[in-house]
């Protein structure tokens, strides 16, 4: 996939794009965080495990995709709040319109069988983005798995630099990791498979979260939500390296919640994505008296 920008869809204002339905799949029963299984979720409020903000992030892109196509996941930008809980094989919708031609914007919204609202976000394709200044993000090396940081908020101060992560996409060989990825995320879309494959968008995502787990010594944790500006597509097995800080963190509902600012570089210090990525990193546990099912 060339990274120009290339030529604009015809859409108009106030289109309604079509509704993309699907089962939700809650692929990390099994993960190190168990805000994804069903009994310690219900410790937290929750009637189930939580489908993870990744999935429902990668449900949220593919109308965009399928209406923007490659310019989008080489510049566009995506803003996501995931404002209840995906639970699995829980039927949603995903119903997006256009609300602004230049620069084309696009509202979605993830709603369930019950109506209820689960998530809301933005995309984008704007002329451009603002400059990244590189040197706000510190390359620094992982800690030791025993010097984790506490998940507390006086230790996860605004500017607490993280250790980097570094990583590489083979998206030539789809039958291993990438190809176990996509299955996670339902995507069937072509763009992400064949000789020309382009690496998925929710997969900086999943690397954000490995990032914050490096770093923090989590228990259960909850993705909240990520803002997204894409500036250039990764390479298949290019070395990227994802680095940055603690924007702010706060209390909110009686959750710890740390907003995460990030950048993705490729190659000769190349910007691929800067992210915006919220995590509530440590949930108030509920009781009888105070159930909490909003995220």
């Amino acid at each position: 996939m060339q990274s120009d920008r290339g030529s604009r869809p015809e859409i108009a204002l106030d289109q309604e794009l079509p509704v993309y339905k699907i089962v939700a799949k809650n692929y990390a029963k099994e993960s190190e965080n168990k805000i994804h299984s069903d009994e310690v979720a219900r410790r937290y409020g929750y009637r189930g495990g939580l489908v993870p903000g990744v999935a429902v992030y990668a449900y949220m892109t593919v109308p965009i995709v399928e209406t923007l196509g490659s310019p989008w996941l080489a510049h566009g930008t995506m803003r996501a709040k995931f404002i209840k809980p995906v639970y699995d094989e829980e039927a949603i919708a995903v119903e997006s319109r256009v609300t602004g031609v230049d620069p084309i914007r696009i509202t979605i919204s993830v709603v369930n069988e019950e109506g209820v609202l689960c998530a809301v976000g933005e995309a984008s394709l704007p002329e451009k983005h603002p400059h990244v200044d590189i040197s706000r993000y510190p390359y620094a090396p992982l800690p030791d798995p025993k010097e984790k940081l506490p998940p507390a908020l006086e230790v996860l101060a605004k500017d607490t630099i993280f250790g980097s992560l570094e990583f590489a996409i083979d998206l030539q060989h789809q039958e291993g990791e990438y190809g176990d990825f996509l299955d996670e995320m339902i995507d069937m879309l072509p763009i992400y498979r064949g000789p020309d494959a382009v690496a998925h968008p929710a997969l900086l995502l999943q690397k954000a979260n490995r990032l914050l787990s490096e770093n923090v010594a989590l228990g259960p944790w909850i993705h909240a939500g990520s803002d997204v500006n894409c500036y250039d597509v990764p390479r298949s097995d290019e070395t990227l390296y994802m680095q940055g800080r603690v924007a702010h963190s706060y209390t909110k509902r009686d959750h710890d919640i740390v907003v995460m600012d990030l950048i993705v570089l490729g190659d000769k210090e190349r910007p691929i994505a800067h992210l915006t990525h919220t995590a509530i990193v440590r949930p108030h546990e509920a009781d009888d008296r105070n159930v909490r099912p909003r995220i």
